[in-house]
């Protein structure tokens, strides 16, 4: 090594810099399919959170909908003035 001249040196720094930038490259798009995929999740994640608030809500409306109406009609009491 020692008997390297500078150009030796030399390219084989820039294969070792050209490495580097490929290899940073590659993670670079190995970055991006993980955030597109943890996007997703999130996108899913989303859905399901509103969906349960929405299930959350029509339970609501059948338990009203069940002590108001069905529950007069089985006792008999539908229609009544109390």
């Amino acid at each position: 090594m020692d008997n390297d001249t500078y150009d030796d040196r030399h390219s084989r720094q820039q294969k070792f810099n050209k490495n580097i930038v490929k290899r940073l490259e590659e993670l670079e798009d190995k970055v991006s399919i993980i955030n597109t995929k943890l996007e997703r999740i999130d996108d899913i994640l989303v859905v399901h959170r509103n969906q349960n608030d929405t299930q959350r809500k029509n339970h609501a409306s059948l338990i009203k909908v069940w002590d108001e109406k069905v529950i007069p009609l089985i006792e008999g009491t539908h229609g009544k003035q109390e």
